[in-house]
């Protein structure tokens, strides 16, 4: 594996054969290295990776030519590395997350979880024998009365829940559920 950096465009004018000037956009890294120097002063890599800021995979690319997207790192990588994901039409390596030295799936923030339906929260709840019932009896036992008018306020007026939402924290921390395990059965929730 080796990081090429982020590709910076440079619009630049060239001649075709004809004489005629053209346009075109060419790319460099930060130390002002134009792309096809870069990629050609490295042995040839199976796969040239542009990544996104959040190391999320844009694009995975056989030809180095074809991995030039602004604002993206590249990296080169070998098919061991590529985590057996695919490319092109039908491909499984869009948005999978590189990290530890090969892509594997995306670790998400909270704010990137799905959106529950309450169907979904409670038909999840219910599969760890949790009722909607049981959670506002407990709501209706907590000492801090502003906190639990608040909790019961989301949970029976919401159209949809958000994992980052803190409220579900206070729910999870009310019902013992450890963050990890929430975040586990939320995303399973979503295919509900």
């Amino acid at each position: 594996m080796h990081s090429f950096g982020k590709l910076t465009p440079k619009i630049e004018t060239h001649e075709l054969e004809n004489g005629q000037p053209v346009q075109i956009y060419v790319f460099y890294d930060e130390n002002g290295t134009e792309w096809h120097d870069l990629y050609r002063s490295k042995p040839a890599f199976d796969f040239y990776v542009a990544l996104n800021d959040q190391d999320r995979v844009v694009s995975m690319e056989p030809d180095p030519d074809h991995s030039q997207i602004a604002g993206c790192t590249i990296i080169g990588i070998s098919k061991a590395e590529s985590g057996g994901f695919s490319r092109g039409p039908g491909g499984t390596v869009y948005g999978k997350q590189w990290g530890a030295g090969k892509i594997g799936e995306p670790v998400l923030s909270r704010a990137e979880y799905p959106t529950l339906t309450p169907r979904q929260l409670w038909l999840s709840a219910a599969s760890i024998s949790v009722t909607k019932e049981d959670v506002l009896a407990k709501v209706a036992e907590m000492s801090d009365q502003a906190l639990a008018l608040s909790l019961r306020i989301e949970l029976t007026e919401s159209v949809n829940f958000e994992r980052s939402n803190p409220a579900i924290d206070d729910l999870a921390r009310l019902l013992g559920i450890p963050a990890k395990q929430l975040d586990a059965l939320w995303l399973w929730a979503a295919d509900l």
